[in-house]
């Protein structure tokens, strides 16, 4: 995802994209998000992160002055920073150096994320237009595809098990191989969710990987996770009814969620907790929810 943090006008800044578009390999319209006033740059990177939903650790900023890099690291210290070497040319092989840019398998949703994110900043500007959150909710007309056991998406599904990390319940890593191994067992169903409203499509958004214990009436969910930018708009909690609709079709009497704790997955227990699931202490220190 690119970014623009710039002390200039914001009409300056378009006129200039505009004045040197045949020139310029980065367009006005690459950028998922602009902040161009006059104010510290640290001020300004906090709101971008916050738009976009990205925690400092996992972002790089890059200036060709060694006073804004040091202003931003003195108050973002987890932000990674490059200053912009003179010599231009030297700038892809600096990029390689810092590590940022290791290359992972590429999937539908990651060639599609500016368009994701551009489509999310036109609902935030929406939302004024109505007094409360159901009834904005409402007028996005959602639509959800929900699929069991469906391999099509194997490798989106890998990765938001590697990258998903704020409602992520155990936040178990797997990659292609681990997740194909669980498709073939019998024991075993994953649900998706891939979401639509009227602004856009949200891509594959939802998981939950469930080992059926038939002899218990049970239904263990080992791992669910959701993208953070569709939460609070009730995706995920069509998604568990729709869920618990078919397992208790198949005679299943009780669902049990494990609950990891980490630094960041706070999201996934309160929405627990929200909901009044049964709350229960293990022995090794996880929860499990029921």
């Amino acid at each position: 995802l690119l970014a623009l943090c710039s002390k200039n006008n914001s009409s300056d800044l378009k006129k200039f994209f505009k004045l040197k578009s045949k020139k310029m390999p980065i367009k006005w319209n690459d950028f998922c998000y602009i902040q161009a006033n006059w104010s510290p740059k640290s001020q300004n990177i906090v709101k971008i992160l916050k738009q976009i939903n990205i925690s400092p650790e996992n972002a790089l900023f890059i200036d060709d002055s060694k006073f804004e890099i040091g202003e931003v690291k003195n108050q973002i210290s987890k932000i990674d920073t490059l200053l912009m070497p003179k010599e231009i040319s030297l700038l892809k092989e600096i990029f390689y150096q810092k590590g940022n840019f290791d290359i992972y398998n590429i999937t539908d949703e990651d060639r599609k994320r500016d368009k994701l994110y551009s489509d999310e900043n036109k609902r935030k500007k929406n939302i004024s237009k109505f007094k409360s959150n159901d009834e904005y909710i409402k007028s996005l007309k959602i639509k959800l595809d929900i699929k069991l056991n469906s391999k099509k998406n194997l490798k989106r599904l890998a990765q938001m098990t590697q990258k998903t990390n704020q409602f992520n319940s155990t936040t178990i890593r797997l990659n292609e191989k681990k997740l194909f191994k669980l498709f073939l067992n019998k024991n075993y169903q994953i649900y998706q969710c891939k979401a639509k409203d009227s602004f856009g499509e949200y891509g594959i958004v939802g998981l939950a990987i469930i080992r059926i214990i038939t002899k218990s009436y049970l239904a263990k969910i080992e791992n669910t996770l959701f993208s953070c930018r569709v939460l609070g708009r009730k995706i995920e909690e069509y998604f568990y009814q729709k869920i618990f609709d078919r397992l208790k079709q198949k005679n299943i009497r009780n669902v049990q969620f494990d609950y990891v704790k980490t630094d960041k997955n706070k999201p996934v227990y309160q929405f627990f907790k929200k909901y009044n699931f049964l709350e229960k202490n293990e022995k090794n220190g996880n929860i499990t929810f029921s």
